[in-house]
């Protein structure tokens, strides 16, 4: 169970997250979300968002995302060893920028010092916007670092400050209204 006060297995210090929330079981060979919560809860999987709500189930596999409240929790049955980031909408679009072997993080801004550098024009997009950093046992997270905000999977707020797990199709927007930049997230393990 996830929620944010005891029993639960796993604990969400987020207000917005109900006491108990969710369960994920595995029932005929599938993981299920079962949410109990009033506000339900976003599940972004395979290029879909759905959201569960109230009393529903939905199974779930490979890689995603859970939105509970603010909190996004990731879920990720492979390890992501390269990522390709491109630009799909905005000034950028059809940019594309992949990770080295050695790779451990890299910035996506405006800053010189990025290796994914966005157009400089106007300033809702940060100098370092976006930190995405690999783990040792694989995997990687972003974290926004920005002034104006980052969302993910279209209507998502990134908090900021805090990571969020890396997963192949999920989508990131940088910028506001005419300066936006919406980046998708590819793997190359593939």
């Amino acid at each position: 169970m996830l929620g944010r006060e005891k029993p639960c297995d796993v604990l969400v210090t987020n207000s917005e997250v109900s006491k108990k929330h969710l369960t994920i079981s595995f029932d005929d060979g599938k993981f299920v979300v079962s949410t109990m919560s009033q506000f339900g809860t976003g599940l972004f999987n395979e290029e879909a968002t759905t959201v569960v709500a109230e009393n529903d189930a939905v199974p779930i596999s490979g890689s995603g995302l859970m939105k509970l409240g603010r909190s996004i929790v990731g879920f990720n049955s492979k390890k992501l060893e390269h990522l390709l980031i491109e630009v799909i909408d905005g000034d950028a679009k059809g940019r594309k920028w992949a990770t080295g072997p050695k790779a451990k993080s890299f910035y996506v801004g405006r800053s010189e010092e990025c290796p994914v550098k966005m157009p400089t024009a106007g300033s809702s997009i940060s100098g370092k916007h976006l930190e995405f950093q690999k783990h040792i046992d694989g995997g990687w997270t972003v974290m926004d670092n920005s002034t104006f905000g980052t969302l993910v999977c279209g209507d998502w707020p990134l908090r900021k400050g805090k990571k969020c797990l890396v997963v192949p199709g999920m989508t990131l927007e940088i910028g506001k209204e005419h300066q936006m930049q919406k980046l998708i997230i590819k793997t190359l393990d593939d």
